[in-house]
């Protein structure tokens, strides 16, 4: 039996802010449209509680909590590896993946290109990586992160050359090296 009206549902859901670039706010719910190929419905409460919904995985997360510190930084990633469990997860990556890297006109930001690449190192596919985030610095729009990252596929390749080469220029992005803390 349905509680709530479909009609009220859409509405919910809709457009109603833009928040980040690929987040939207609609009735005390974010619609985040992963560039990875995944919608996410989140809404949060106080205290780091979290209703997560993933239609394309079949999948909520319902995070509780009493954290009140304002220190809510592993949620995200929290919430990843949970749906990284999936096994749908790493097929709808590759697939998005692989019509990227198929594509002549890649029309994904540099930004979305990054958290691709960053979710593919995160699934362990580490060539994939690397390409999506060649893709950026062939654009010169890469930061320090991106090439910490690359350095760490090439070193879990055994590229040990190429790890060091990304290692450096992430140093050379960001001198202060506070990210190596």
């Amino acid at each position: 039996q349905q509680l709530i009206d479909t009609a009220w549902l859409n509405k919910t859901f809709g457009k109603y802010f833009i928040s980040a670039p690929f987040i939207n706010y609609g009735y005390q719910w974010y619609i985040c449209n992963y560039p990875s190929g995944f919608t996410v419905y989140n809404t949060a409460g106080g205290g780091d509680q979290y209703i997560n919904v993933i239609p394309a995985l079949n999948m909520v997360i319902v995070m509780t909590g009493k954290n009140f510190s304002g220190d809510n930084r592993n949620n995200g990633l929290l919430r990843f590896h949970i749906m990284q469990s999936n096994p749908k997860f790493k097929s709808i990556l590759l697939k998005k993946t692989n019509k990227i890297l198929k594509s002549d006109t890649v029309l994904e930001t540099s930004f979305g290109l990054s958290v691709i690449s960053r979710d593919l190192f995160e699934c362990g596919l580490y060539n994939e990586s690397i390409k999506i985030a060649n893709m950026v610095i062939s654009r010169n729009e890469a930061n320090y992160r991106l090439y910490l990252r690359n350095g760490m596929s090439y070193y879990m390749l055994d590229h040990q050359v190429k790890a060091t080469e990304s290692f450096q220029k992430s140093i050379s992005l960001n001198p202060d090296k506070t990210y190596l803390e």
